[in-house]
């Protein structure tokens, strides 16, 4: 079984994508045994064709939601998690990546169920804080926490912020000693309007200090898995 799943929710953004499995092919035949990549394509309007995918000697799973939800990045990465079979997962955008032996390094590290790692990125010769969406955590702490709550979905902004809280709160956390690359291609002409997502996420946060607070069913759409491979050894 792998070691490490990276979980890369993407919409459109094409260009990214193909750069990460460019990236991630270049690495040596024995980290690549380690790891397993999962793509979920969140209803994007450019669709890569299966068979692009399968140019890639990778533990590789696509899947494609089928339900159209705007700012489904919640769904998305419990989609993920749902998928992954190793231990821990890295949750990453699809604009950012870590290299070779930064990725050899979070594979060996001595990691504990109780602990979750953030870690601070680089993007264009500055080092930017950790980002509350880019995180390492053991795929059993994630779903005992209750994963992303999907309330969020549909409107900009906030879901990351809310099990942040969680993570924060129920794990030792820990600032990671690699850096994360940024390629900086954000997602344009969406509606990035909060006013709707922040009065959930203080409504949310209420229930969670009185302690009521349960996410409730997650994975709230259609999907269907169209890449699944294994590395060829």
């Amino acid at each position: 079984m792998t070691k490490l799943s990276f979980i890369y929710p993407f919409y459109n953004n094409i260009e990214c994508v193909k750069r990460r499995l460019i990236n991630w092919s270049s690495f040596s035949m024995d980290l690549l045994k380690e790891l397993q990549f999962i793509l979920i394509d969140d209803f994007s309007d450019e669709v890569l064709d299966e068979s692009y995918f399968n140019q890639f000697n990778l533990n590789l799973i696509v899947a494609r939601v089928q339900t159209d939800i705007m700012w489904n990045q919640s769904g998305a990465h419990n989609l993920g998690s749902h998928l992954a079979t190793s231990d821990w997962l890295f949750m990453m955008d699809v604009d950012h990546w870590i290299d070779e032996q930064a990725t050899d390094y979070v594979v060996k590290l001595e990691k504990h169920n109780e602990s979750s790692y953030f870690f601070s990125r680089y993007y264009m010769d500055k080092n930017l804080a950790a980002a509350p969406n880019i995180y390492l955590i053991s795929r059993s702490k994630f779903w005992k926490l209750g994963g992303y709550d999907e309330d969020f979905a549909g409107c900009y902004g906030y879901e990351d912020k809310l099990l942040h809280r969680l993570i924060k709160d129920h794990t030792r956390s820990h600032l990671g000693k690699i850096i994360v690359n940024v390629d900086n291609a954000p997602t344009r002409d969406l509606n990035r309007d909060r006013e709707r997502n922040r009065l959930i996420l203080n409504n949310k946060i209420k229930q969670y200090e009185s302690g009521s607070y349960k996410n409730g069913k997650v994975i709230r759409f259609e999907w269907k898995k169209t890449v699944d491979k294994s590395l060829i050894t």
